[in-house]
């Protein structure tokens, strides 16, 4: 496109890529709409390999730290990743004992920056009963010592939230908090209806790792793919499925992530090297050394997934 039209996203679906490509292939008349899809999907795995993280994670992938671009023109839209230098400027100055105390200081801080914001308005804190919105819950709870600040909350929720954690529920919740029921609005929604700013726990797992960790417990129940992972794998004609290839967390990613890629399709087996040299200067702007397949998913997850999990809630 000429300069005057460009434009950037900032989200998209997965396979959004292989839509635009194929439309092309069509209106150029190159190949037929019956075949449009899978050549599509071909040719973007052989020139993008963005594309082919985008299939193995089921989700648009936007690299933060603006060195790997992929076949889609993305903006980043949310808070650049934080230098080594920020790192080791934060560590020296709050001096956590450990990380749990870290990731303690950094929730309370958090939460009092979050009642600043809010002036005297509500706060919805939208509850689904797992670890990371629960964990945002207690700080506010933690910070609202003063009664005008829990006057101020409301707990947005529904019947799967309390299925999720009926103890901390009936604890802390029922009876002592306003509830607001979401009745399938979305959060976008619900923020617009009360004039208030809404909390959750989206986020957590780019803080804490990724899913695709589960490859290395064979033995764990697995969960049916969703009704977009299903989608994805019809509008691209290819295999999506987890690998069963024997890992350990601590492997070196170069040995077990690859031949993730590489069973499942989305790497040709003679391209480890070209594929390790094109993620190279990405993984130097990590703010430590990326070694085991532990560290690869969390960094890929933190650096690469992060705003797609940032939007998907609006």
């Amino acid at each position: 496109t000429n300069a005057s039209s460009e434009f950037s996203l900032i989200a998209y679906s997965p396979c959004l890529p292989m839509l635009v490509l194929s439309h092309v292939l069509q209106q150029r008349k190159l190949v037929s709409r019956a075949h449009s899809y899978t050549i599509a999907t071909n040719l973007l795995l052989k020139h993008d390999r963005l594309f082919a993280l985008t299939l193995f994670f089921g989700c648009p992938m936007v690299d933060r730290t603006g060195t790997i671009k992929g076949a889609i023109r993305m903006e980043n839209s949310i808070r650049p990743l934080p230098t080594k230098q920020q790192v080791t400027e934060y560590v020296e100055r709050v001096k956590p004992k450990d990380a749990l105390d870290g990731l303690r200081q950094a929730c309370i801080k958090r939460a009092e920056e979050l009642w600043r914001f809010s002036g005297d308005g509500l706060v919805l804190m939208c509850w689904s009963g797992g670890i990371d919105s629960t964990t945002a819950l207690v700080c506010l709870l933690t910070t609202s010592k003063r009664s005008e600040r829990r006057n101020r909350l409301r707990v947005v929720m529904d019947e799967e939230s309390r299925s999720e954690n009926p103890s901390f529920y009936e604890r802390h919740i029922e009876g002592q908090l306003t509830i607001i029921p979401r009745e399938g609005a979305t959060l976008a929604e619900i923020a617009q209806r009360f004039k208030a700013i809404c909390v959750t726990g989206e986020l957590g797992d780019q803080l804490f790792g990724s899913n695709k960790c589960k490859t290395a417990f064979p033995d764990a129940s697995t969960q049916e793919l969703t009704p977009q992972d299903e989608a994805l794998v019809k509008a691209l004609e290819c295999r999506y499925q987890e690998t069963e290839l024997p890992v350990s967390l601590e492997d070196r990613w170069e040995e077990s992530i690859l031949p993730q890629l590489e069973e499942l399709g989305l790497l040709e087996r003679e391209g480890r090297e070209a594929w390790i040299e094109w993620i190279r200067p990405q993984l130097e702007k990590a703010p430590f050394p990326i070694i085991s397949m532990f560290d690869m998913f969390w960094w890929l997850n933190f650096s690469f997934k992060y705003q797609a999990v940032y939007l998907r809630c609006l």
